[in-house]
C-alpha cells in the first residue's frame, strides 16, 4: 500500500445481477460516454444551448458509468482525482486522523472536489445541470458522498470558466454528475475489497429498480446504496511504525548551501525531540524523565525536526488514522412523465446519511504545573526541586495512556427537484425548475479533556487519614475526581477518564432554494446563417442559501485543556439571496465548407443582484 493510503485490492469479491423487463434495459446497465454523433443533440455541460457534443465551446472531459465501475473505486472523489485539474481534491484521507486535529469542527470524512487548486468553494458541482446543497457549514462546498455512485450515467468535468452560464462560483469550472433517467429493469451490485495487508476493508452494495411505462413516456427509478470503509491507523503500515522506518531524507551531514552534501540514510526509531511520553522535567541545568531518571535526549537530525532514539517521544504510535471509519446510506428516487411534447414533468428526491469517525494523535501537557506535595513526584525530582528553591515543577508529556482525540460526524442530506419542460414550437422550448436541499450536521468531538477537571485530577495529595492518593479538592472528589499521575510512562489510571474526558456535540444546518426558468431555441424560423440558425438561451434564476452553525457551548467557552482545541469556534448564522438574468448566443458562421468544418461565434452574459454585495456583471 502506498504512503498516501490508497487501497490496493489483493483479494475481493464482486456480485452483479440483472433482471430485465425487456431487451432495452440490458443496454442501459452501463451507459458509455456520449460519442460524437452529428444526429444526436444534447445539452452539454458549459452551455444551455443544445448542440452536438463535439461543438461544445469549452473542453469537457467525460467519464461514463463503465469507467467508474471498472476502476474499482467506490469513492467517486478518488476516481476523479485522475483528472489533472482535480488532483488537489480532498478525499476522506485528507480529513482524517491528524488532519482534523486543529480543532476545526464538522469536516471529518468530507469528499470535496477542487478544480485547479482554487478551493472547493470555487468548484461548482451540479447534478443533472442543477445546483446541489453544500455539505460543509458556511461554505458552498458539496460533499461528493451525497452523489449516488451507481446512478451516475456520466461525469462531465469542465475546466474553463463558466461564470456567465452558471454563476460566479463557476469561476474555476464545473463538475456535472448526469444521472440515469430511463432505467428499466432491476440491477444489483456488490463489491468487497481489502488491502494486501488484510486491513482497510471496503464494502459496497447497490440496488436499482426502474420501470418505463405509458409506451416509454414515463419512468420511475428507485435506488439504494450502502458503503462502508474500515479505518486504517498510521502504524498499521510497518514502514510508518517504529522498527520499520528504513530511509530518511536530510541526515546530519546535509547542508543546503554545500553542493553534494544531500543524502539519505537508513534511520529507525524516529522521535520528536524536547518532549516525551514519559515526562520531560527541566530543573536548572538538569533534565529528568518522568520516572525520576536522568533524561537521555535522542540524536537530533539537522534540518528535519526529528531525533533518533533516547527518551524523546516516539513517532510510532503518535500519529492518527490514515483512513477514517465510514458508513453511508443513500436513497434516491427519480421519475418523469411526458404528458405531451409541450409539458414534461420530472421529479427527483434523495436522502443520504453518512457517519464518519476518526482518531488523531494523543493529547499532551506542555507543561502541567505540579505542586511539590504531590505524592507522585519521584524522590530524585523532588530533591532537585527543593534544592533549587522551587514550590512546583513543570511536566511536559505526550499522554500515550489517555485515549486519542477524535471526531464523529453524522451528515444527513435531503434534496428534491421539480422540473417542467416542453416545446413551445419547433424552434423554442422552455425549462422551469425548483430545487430544495438541506444538510444537517452533528459533529461530536471525542475524548477532549475538560480543563478544570483535568487540573483537579493532576492536583493530587495524600489523604492523611487513609494514606491514599486523592484529588486535593473535596468538591472535585465529590464529583468523581480520581488522581492522574503523569510521572512516567503508562501511569494514568483509566478509571479517571470518566471525570475529565468529554465529548462536546456541535450542530449545523445548510439550506438551499433555487428557482430557475430558461427559454432555449434558435431563430431558424426567421433566418439562418451559412452554418445554420443562430441559437439562443435566455432565462432567470432566484437562489437563497442559508447556513447556521451552533458549536458546543464548551467549545465556545474554551473549557478544554490547553492544546485539545487549537481553534475556538464561533457560532454563526447567515443567509443571502440572489436574482440573476442570463443569456447566451451561438452564431454558426460556416459549416462543412473547405477550410472550415465549423466556424461559430458565441457570447454569454449574466447580471446578478446579491442581497449582500449588490449587482455584478459577468
Amino acid at each position: 500500500m502506498s504512503v498516501s493510503g490508497r487501497r490496493r485490492l489483493s483479494c475481493g469479491a464482486a456480485l452483479f445481477v440483472l433482471f430485465t423487463a425487456n431487451a432495452h434495459a440490458q443496454e442501459q446497465v452501463s451507459v458509455p460516454v456520449p460519442q460524437n454523433d452529428e444526429g444526436a443533440e444534447i445539452v452539454v455541460t458549459g452551455s444551455r444551448i443544445a448542440r452536438p457534443d463535439y461543438a461544445a465551446p469549452n473542453p469537457v472531459v467525460s467519464f461514463g458509468a463503465e469507467d467508474l465501475q471498472q476502476s474499482g473505486n467506490t469513492n467517486v472523489t478518488t476516481f476523479l482525482q485522475r483528472v489533472p485539474a482535480l488532483t488537489n481534491s480532498r478525499d476522506s484521507t485528507r480529513t482524517a486522523g491528524n488532519s482534523q486535529a486543529d480543532g476545526a469542527v464538522g469536516q471529518v470524512g468530507l469528499n470535496l472536489l477542487d478544480l485547479r487548486g482554487l478551493g472547493p468553494s470555487r468548484t461548482l458541482v451540479l447534478v443533472n445541470g442543477r445546483r446541489h446543497v453544500a455539505g460543509q457549514a458556511d461554505t458552498a462546498a458539496v460533499d461528493i458522498n451525497t452523489i449516488p455512485t451507481d446512478l451516475i450515467q456520466r461525469v462531465d468535468v469542465l475546466t474553463g470558466a463558466v461564470s456567465a452560464i452558471y454563476g460566479a462560483d463557476g469561476v474555476s469550472g464545473v463538475v456535472n454528475f448526469v444521472l440515469r433517467r430511463d432505467f428499466d429493469g432491476v440491477a444489483a451490485r456488490g463489491q468487497v475489497g481489502i488491502s494486501e495487508r488484510g486491513d482497510a476493508g471496503n464494502r459496497f452494495a447497490s440496488f436499482i429498480a426502474g420501470r418505463n411505462f405509458a409506451d416509454g413516456r414515463g419512468n420511475l427509478t428507485l435506488a439504494y446504496e450502502y458503503n462502508a470503509d474500515d479505518p486504517l491507523a498510521n502504524d498499521d503500515r510497518d514502514y510508518l511504525s517504529l522498527a520499520q522506518r528504513q530511509y530518511f531524507v536530510n541526515s546530519d551531514s546535509y547542508d543546503p548551501n554545500r553542493t553534494g552534501s544531500y543524502k539519505v540514510e537508513p534511520v529507525r526509531d524516529l522521535r520528536y525531540p524536547y518532549g516525551s511520553n514519559q515526562g520531560y522535567i527541566v530543573i536548572g541545568d538538569q533534565i529528568f524523565r518522568g520516572d525520576g531518571a536522568r533524561y537521555t535526549p535522542g540524536r537530533n537530525l539537522v534540518n528535519d525536526g526529528y531525533s533518533v532514539g533516547g527518551d524523546d517521544t516516539p513517532v510510532a504510535g503518535y500519529i492518527g488514522d490514515i483512513f477514517p471509519r465510514t458508513e453511508r446510506h443513500a436513497v434516491n428516487a427519480l421519475t418523469h412523465f411526458d404528458f405531451s411534447d409541450a409539458f414534461k414533468l420530472s421529479l427527483e428526491g434523495k436522502f443520504v446519511q453518512t457517519e464518519v469517525t476518526t482518531f488523531g494523535g494523543y493529547g499532551g501537557n506542555y507543561p502541567a504545573t505540579i505542586a511539590l506535595d504531590n505524592p507522585f513526584i519521584p524522590l530524585s525530582i523532588l530533591n532537585a526541586a527543593r534544592a533549587a528553591g522551587l514550590t512546583s515543577v513543570d511536566v511536559s508529556r505526550n499522554n500515550f495512556d489517555i485515549p486519542r482525540r477524535g471526531e464523529r460526524d453524522r451528515r444527513r442530506t435531503w434534496r428534491g427537484v421539480v422540473d417542467v419542460t416542453g416545446a413551445i414550437s419547433d424552434h423554442a422550448s422552455y425549462d422551469v425548475s425548483y430545487t430544495y436541499g438541506r444538510t444537517d450536521i452533528r459533529a461530536t468531538k471525542l475524548n477532549d479533556r475538560l480543563n478544570d477537571q483535568f487540573v483537579n485530577a493532576l492536583d493530587a495529595v495524600r489523604d492523611p487519614a487513609s494514606g491514599a492518593v486523592i484529588c486535593r479538592s473535596a468538591a472535585a472528589r465529590a464529583a468523581g475526581c480520581l488522581p492522574v499521575n503523569t510521572f512516567g510512562g503508562n501511569s494514568v489510571d483509566g478509571r479517571s477518564f470518566g471525570y475529565f474526558l468529554f465529548d462536546p456535540v456541535s450542530n449545523a444546518r445548510i439550506e438551499q432554494h433555487v428557482a430557475n426558468a430558461a427559454l432555449t431555441g434558435d431563430f431558424g424560423q426567421a433566418f439562418a446563417l451559412p452554418g445554420g440558425p443562430v441559437a439562443f438561451a435566455v432565462g432567470g434564476e432566484y437562489r437563497r442559501e442559508s447556513s447556521r452553525f451552533d458549536p458546543a457551548q464548551e467549545l465556545v467557552d474554551n473549557r478544554f485543556y490547553q492544546y485539545d482545541e487549537y481553534i475556538i469556534p464561533t457560532p454563526s448564522a447567515g443567509a443571502f439571496d440572489v436574482w440573476e438574468a442570463f443569456g447566451e448566443l451561438n452564431a454558426p458562421l460556416l459549416k462543412d465548407v473547405p477550410f472550415a468544418h465549423l466556424l461559430s461565434v458565441g457570447a454569454a452574459g449574466r447580471l446578478s443582484d446579491y442581497s449582500t454585495i449588490g449587482s455584478t456583471r459577468t
